[in-house]
Formats: C-alpha cells, sequence, structure tokens
C-alpha cells in the first residue's frame, strides 16, 4: 500500500485516497441507503401489516360567517378500520367582547375504546385562531360526526370553521 496524500488540486478538503467522491458516488450511495432502509422496515413486519401510503384527503367541511352554533353533522363514515389525522381550523372573525362567551368544536368517533372526541375552543372575547391536528383510529361503518356548541354569551360574535379528514392507512 502506498503513502495517502491530501488531493488539493481541485480545491477540495483532501485525503480522498484516489475515489471519486463525485456526484454520482454520493447518489449512488443514498440510493443504496434508502433501498436498504425501505427493506428493512418491510422486513419487521408481518405479512398483513397495512402499508404506510401518503395521506389522502377523504372529507373536508367549511362555514363561513357563522353566528350559531352548528348541529350534530356527519362529515364521514369509514368503510374499513383505518388511522386518520382531523385537523379543525377555527378563526373568530368578529368578537362580541365578552369574557362568558365561547365557541367550542368537536369531532365525535369511535375507536376500540369507544366514543372519542377531538375539538378546539374559541373564546368570543378577541378576534383570535385556533388549531388542532389529531391523528386518531376509527372504526368501520361508524360515522365521524362534527358540531359546533356556543357556550355562555356569544351575541355578536362571528366565527368560521373548517374540518379536514386525511387517511393516513
Amino acid at each position: 500500500m502506498g503513502v495517502v496524500t491530501p488531493n488539493l488540486a481541485s480545491g477540495g478538503a483532501g485525503w480522498d485516497c484516489g475515489h471519486d467522491f463525485g456526484t454520482r458516488y454520493h447518489l449512488e450511495l443514498s440510493r443504496r441507503a434508502v433501498k436498504a432502509d425501505a427493506g428493512c422496515g418491510q422486513r419487521s413486519f408481518g405479512q398483513n401489516t397495512p402499508r404506510f401510503t401518503s395521506p389522502r384527503i377523504v372529507a373536508t367541511f367549511e362555514r363561513l360567517r357563522q353566528t350559531a352554533g352548528i348541529a350534530p353533522t356527519t362529515i364521514y363514515t369509514p368503510k374499513n378500520w383505518g388511522t386518520f389525522r382531523i385537523s379543525i381550523i377555527m378563526v373568530g372573525t368578529v368578537a362580541n367582547n365578552s369574557n362568558a362567551g365561547t365557541w367550542v368544536s368537536n369531532v365525535q368517533l369511535n375507536d376500540a375504546a369507544g366514543a372519542e372526541n377531538i375539538g378546539c375552543n374559541i373564546n368570543t372575547s378577541q378576534v383570535q385562531t385556533y388549531s388542532v391536528g389529531v391523528p386518531a383510529r376509527a372504526k368501520a361503518g361508524k360515522p365521524l360526526v362534527f358540531s359546533v356548541e356556543a357556550q355562555g354569551d356569544t351575541n355578536g360574535a362571528k366565527y368560521n370553521v373548517w374540518v379536514v379528514v386525511e387517511q393516513l392507512m
């Protein structure tokens, strides 16, 4: 074996030992690492494990300029058990300067433990935004039901609300 000397001719940091550490070499290493990692994950799970996929939006709900609560409304009913991400965004657009009023949003779903609730609240005393995004398991055939309840003094206050349901698995 010969003496290893730094290669500084091309402005590099040296010590390349004669190897081509150019873009092609690094891309090949990256490709091998991704391929090895992908295969490793598949071997560690059982045959019937769901495949990971990109999230897919399965339901959306939007209401603007609301001045009252929203009655329970089915926004999605899964055909199969699944893992979902439920996102709620509430924006108080007009305040009523009352510290005694709140808009309370809720998505009710059923998982293996029974009924679960996901939601967020905004106070009517000021214009504000609040959001929540929660992963959850949902039973097949059991609806996801959205509602907003007015609590206390909400007179004169307005809000907008958006709900997005994404299927993760």
